[in-house]
Formats: structure tokens, C-alpha cells, sequence
């Protein structure tokens, strides 16, 4: 902003930005009880749900992520994945359309769960019947310093987190 003349003298007082604070509100509900979002419905009563939510960003390995997910699937008949969210319109699909065409060829697809984006409001639906998120990035710049609020979110519903070591907050 100082580089552009924004701060100066004039504008000392005017609220020149918007922090978007990373946390969780205190008084927002723990895990649901019975959602009916998933279990039931996309995974049998007594999966292990693997489960994945937001956006598929550049900086995600997305190859490395369904290659995980996949032999998860394989190795355990009783799992299935779930994931809300999706491509990032505007910005970057790529990712996404690449891992709905490997879940498409997967052996396992049928325990591919692909949502799409939710609204905001029932997230913590789909968190609550989650057990293990996961999430895979590249080891660059955005990995390493970017935050990763759905990891506070999964932790907030009592949903373990497997994630890369470049992954903030896991670094």
C-alpha cells in the first residue's frame, strides 16, 4: 500500500484493508451428532471415511493426493473418500478436472465420493462424519507459508489430519 501512496498522512485512519482472521469462532458446534451426509448415504455405517474439502490449488499435488487416496481404497475394502469442494472458477480448474479423470478410471471409483462445493453452512455436516482428512501440496513457496484453515476446521470437528510436512500449520 505504501509502494502505491495508499499510507499517507491523508489515510492514517481509514481502514485501508480487510484481515480475515485464521481460526475458528469458539462458539461454532463441535462434531454433529448422525448428519446423514454421509454415512448411510455415500459410504456404508461403518466406513472409515477419508475425506478432503475446499479448493484444489495450484499448490496441491494433486497427483500425489489421488495416488494416496486410491491406495487406501484398494489396500482397505471398508473405506471411502469424500470430498466437498472442487475447482477454483477464475483462478485454477486444472487440478480438479485432472483428478476427476483418474477417479474415473480408477478401479475403486465406486468409493470416490466427489461432492463439489457445499454451502458454507454444511461443512461442518460433512466434517462430522469425516475420520481422517487428507491433503497433499507441493513442496514451493505457497505450501510452505500459505495457512491451511481447513485443517483448523477438520481439527475443530475431531477429524485427524494427514498432510504433507510442507503443509502450514504441520511445518
Amino acid at each position: 500500500l505504501g509502494m502505491v501512496g495508499r499510507l499517507n498522512p491523508h489515510t492514517l485512519h481509514d481502514e485501508l484493508v480487510t484481515v480475515k482472521p485464521t481460526g475458528i469462532d469458539p462458539d461454532t458446534p463441535k462434531r454433529l451428532e448422525r448428519t446423514g451426509k454421509i454415512r448411510g448415504r455415500l459410504c456404508d455405517e461403518k466406513a472409515f471415511v477419508l475425506f478432503s474439502s475446499g479448493g484444489f490449488n495450484t499448490w496441491q499435488d494433486t497427483r500425489m493426493f489421488f495416488e494416496t487416496v486410491e491406495k487406501v481404497l484398494v489396500a482397505e475394502p471398508r473405506a471411502g473418500f469424500v470430498c466437498i469442494g472442487g475447482g477454483i472458477g477464475g483462478h485454477f480448474a486444472g487440478g480438479y478436472e485432472a483428478f476427476q479423470e483418474w477417479v474415473s478410471k480408477s478401479s475403486v471409483r465406486d468409493r470416490f465420493h466427489l461432492v463439489g462445493w457445499v454451502p458454507q453452512d454444511q461443512v461442518i455436516e460433512y466434517e462430522s462424519e469425516a475420520d481422517l482428512g487428507i491433503n497433499c501440496d507441493l513442496d514451493i513457496p505457497e505450501s510452505r507459508y500459505g495457512d491451511r484453515s481447513r485443517f483448523l476446521s477438520w481439527m475443530a470437528r475431531g477429524v485427524g489430519v494427514a498432510t504433507t510436512p510442507v503443509s502450514q500449520p504441520s511445518a
